[in-house]
């Protein structure tokens, strides 16, 4: 948990994670927040976490040119990474899913529950 957005607190959380030697890593803060921390961690050398934010966040959102890293650096910190939200089912069924394209929210939900 990084308690404010800025590139020194990411840092001090990027050391903890390398000296934890953490893989796994459960990003609870806000898009700004998980970019600095990746961007700290991609400049320290550490490429092979796993990162699981949690919560709604924008499609692309590690795409922001807002820390020190270059969009395509954050790209090469984010793949893999594992998103997790509190809500199971989209009330917008006829929404494509940024995922597929041409499963629709509703779509997903009728093939999951055969």
């Amino acid at each position: 948990q990084i308690s404010y957005d800025s590139p020194q607190a990411a840092a001090a959380a990027a050391l903890q994670l390398r000296e934890l030697r953490e893989r796994i890593v459960i990003l609870l803060m806000f898009e700004v927040r998980n970019r600095l921390l990746l961007c700290e961690n991609y400049k320290a050398g550490f490429h092979k976490a796993i990162y699981m934010p949690f919560g709604w966040l924008a499609q692309g959102w590690w795409m922001e040119s807002d820390t020190d890293c270059t969009p395509d650096q954050l790209t090469s910190m984010s793949t893999g990474f594992i998103s997790a939200q509190a809500l199971l089912w989209r009330k917008d069924t006829s929404t494509v899913l940024s995922c597929s394209t041409n499963m629709t929210a509703g779509d997903f939900k009728q093939v999951w529950l055969e």
